[in-house]
């Protein structure tokens, strides 16, 4: 396996604390998941990181069409020409509710 990187601490606490404030904790309604997504790559962005493509589905299923889901970025530099992942990853997890989606966000 080629090189992966590990997230600082207070890397981590600051990518968490930015997704919890723009309500990846929960505790707010998206209109769609595009949407939601945008937020969480802003998110990232900001810190200096990009998420790469979903950890595939076998499947082969329209995640995005369900009303609920998990899918699994992987997560490198922003800056650099090479993808170097890290050993973390974005979870996001989705539900449609009456009145949006619920998002829920973490490193893991």
């Amino acid at each position: 396996m080629g090189v992966v990187m590990k997230l600082l601490r207070k890397e981590k606490s600051s990518i968490q604390s930015r997704l919890a404030a723009v309500g990846f904790d929960g505790n707010r309604r998206y209109k769609s998941i595009g949407s939601a997504l945008e937020s969480a790559r802003t998110v990232f962005s900001l810190e200096g990181f990009t998420l790469l493509d979903e950890v595939a589905n076998t499947d082969g299923t329209d995640l995005f069409g369900l009303e609920s889901g998990r899918i699994c970025f992987p997560i490198a530099f922003e800056t650099r020409e090479e993808d170097v992942p890290f050993t973390e990853y974005f979870q996001f997890i989705w539900t449609k509710l009456e009145n949006g989606y619920e998002i829920i966000g973490y490193l893991s």
